[in-house]
C-alpha cells in the first residue's frame, strides 16, 4: 500500500523580537490519544523548527481523496506547547503577571461566537495577548509539569491551509550605565539615537549594589526590544544641545541582555522594574 502525504494544515509561531521572525523556542508534544486519532484517520505529524505541519495521505486505504473530503470529516487533535527558553518572558508583551498559574491557550475555534478570529491566526487578536491566556484550573487535570500552552486545532470544512501564532516584542525603558572611571570622566556625555539626533536623559548618578557610582542615561521613551536594532545608539562627549559638534566616545553601543534581570535600584519606588532594560558599559 502506497502512502501519499499532501499538506492539511502548517502551524507557525512568529516572535517580532527576531530579525528574521522566527520563534523556535517552543516544542510540540503530541498526546499518545492524538497520534492514535491522526493513525485512524490518515493524517500525519511532521515537526518544524517553528511550529508543525499536518499531512493527510491522499491515499487512504487504498482510496484516492482531496483535502476537501478529510475536511468534510470533524476531528479534535490537542497538542502541549513546552517552552524551551526561559528568556522569553524577558522580551515578549501581553504576558499575565500570574505566569505560574496560567497557561497560553490557542485553537482555531473561537472562544467568542460573535468575535470570528482573525484570518490565519489562532489568537483572539492580531497578536497574541491577555485574552490568550486563562488559569490553567479552566482546563482541568493536564500533564505535569505545566505546559507553556496549549493548541487545539479542529480539523474541519473551513480549515485554513496554514496558520500563525505571532507573538510580540515587549517595550522598555532603555538605560545605559557608564561604570568604569574613564567614562564617567567624559566631558560633557550623552547618549545619542543617531537615527531621531535625540539624547536620552542623563546623566544621572546612581549607585550599584556594589557600592561603586555610576552615571546612567534613560530614554525618554520605552523602546522596542529586538535582537538587534538598524541604527545604533552612541555615546557622545561634549555634548552641547542644538549643536552637532561633539566627538564620539562609542559609535554603537550594545542592545540589551534579555538573558539578566537588572539589581541596579529604582529611582522611585512606584517604577516597575520589568519597564527598565539595563546595558552596563565599562
Amino acid at each position: 500500500m502506497n502512502c501519499q502525504f499532501e499538506t492539511l494544515t502548517n502551524i507557525s509561531f512568529k516572535h517580532d523580537y527576531f530579525l528574521n521572525n522566527r520563534f523556535k523556542g517552543v516544542t510540540i508534544r503530541v498526546p499518545d490519544s492524538c497520534i492514535r486519532e491522526m493513525t485512524n484517520y490518515g493524517l500525519l505529524y511532521q515537526s518544524a523548527a517553528d511550529g508543525f505541519q499536518i499531512l493527510f495521505d491522499s491515499n487512504f486505504a487504498n482510496q484516492e481523496r482531496t483535502r476537501e473530503a478529510v475536511l468534510n470529516d470533524s476531528l479534535l487533535l490537542k497538542f502541549n506547547l513546552i517552552l524551551n527558553t526561559p528568556s522569553f518572558y524577558n522580551y515578549t508583551a501581553n504576558l499575565s503577571d500570574n505566569i505560574d498559574q496560567s497557561i497560553f491557550y490557542f485553537s482555531n475555534m473561537s472562544q467568542n461566537s460573535e468575535i470570528p478570529l482573525p484570518n490565519g491566526m489562532l489568537h483572539q487578536e492580531e497578536v497574541v495577548s491577555e485574552k490568550d491566556i486563562y488559569p490553567i484550573d479552566k482546563f482541568g487535570e493536564q500533564v505535569f509539569p505545566k505546559p507553556f500552552g496549549l493548541l487545539d486545532l479542529k480539523i474541519q470544512k473551513g480549515l485554513e491551509e496554514s496558520y500563525v501564532i505571532n507573538f510580540s516584542a515587549k517595550a522598555t525603558f532603555w538605560r545605559y550605565i557608564l561604570v568604569s572611571n574613564y567614562l564617567q570622566e567624559l566631558h560633557n556625555p550623552a547618549i545619542l539615537d543617531t537615527e531621531t539626533r535625540e539624547v536620552f536623559d542623563g546623566p544621572e548618578e546612581l549607585m550599584l549594589p556594589d557600592r561603586r557610582k555610576a552615571l546612567s542615561f534613560t530614554s525618554k521613551s520605552k523602546i522596542v526590544l529586538r535582537e538587534s536594532i538598524a541604527h545604533p545608539f552612541q555615546l557622545i562627549e561634549n555634548y552641547e544641545p542644538g549643536k552637532e559638534k561633539h566627538r564620539i566616545a562609542i559609535a554603537a553601543l550594545p542592545c540589551p541582555d534579555i538573558n539578566t534581570i537588572s539589581k541596579v535600584e529604582l529611582r522611585n519606588k512606584s517604577e516597575m522594574q520589568t519597564d527598565f532594560s539595563e546595558i552596563f558599559i565599562y
